[in-house]
């Protein structure tokens, strides 16, 4: 029996996983969109149902919170907004109309990722359904 009877070829998803393991900025880049994933898809709502407790889209103009001890307003009276801080809601501070910014990030991260992914499965769907008829005919074996 010869060598190429015996060894078995490899498929295309174990020739791509042998040539991601070895590049280690591609297993990072892996990584990082891997937790922008999850940060965006189940983060997102869960951070806003177990911690802030309000959607990207309500507005605290005349909202306070507690930040080390204090009643902060989240918008001054000169229209000054809340800056970033440790604290749950606010991380990354407010807008002008006393939005959220980590939130609407989020939520916003979701929005891209979502548009990005539709284009996609539009074009396979449409090649699926216009592609394939006329490509059958002429390859029919009776031409």
């Amino acid at each position: 029996m010869s060598q190429a009877a015996v060894t078995a070829g490899r498929g295309g998803l174990n020739l791509a996983w042998r040539r991601l393991r070895r590049n280690p900025a591609g297993i990072a880049s892996a990584v990082l969109f891997a937790a922008i994933l999850f940060a965006c898809f189940p983060g997102a709502p869960l951070w806003v149902s177990h911690v802030c407790h309000h959607s990207p889209n309500d507005q605290n103009i005349q909202g306070y919170i507690s930040s080390g001890g204090h009643r902060v307003p989240v918008v001054a009276n000169d229209g000054t907004p809340i800056g970033p801080g440790w604290r749950a809601c606010y991380i990354l501070g407010a807008d002008a109309n006393g939005r959220d910014l980590f939130v609407r990030i989020l939520y916003g991260g979701r929005v891209s990722l979502e548009s990005a992914s539709c284009p996609p499965s539009y074009v396979w769907a449409w090649r699926c359904c216009w592609g394939s008829p006329p490509g059958t005919r002429a390859a029919s074996p009776t031409r």
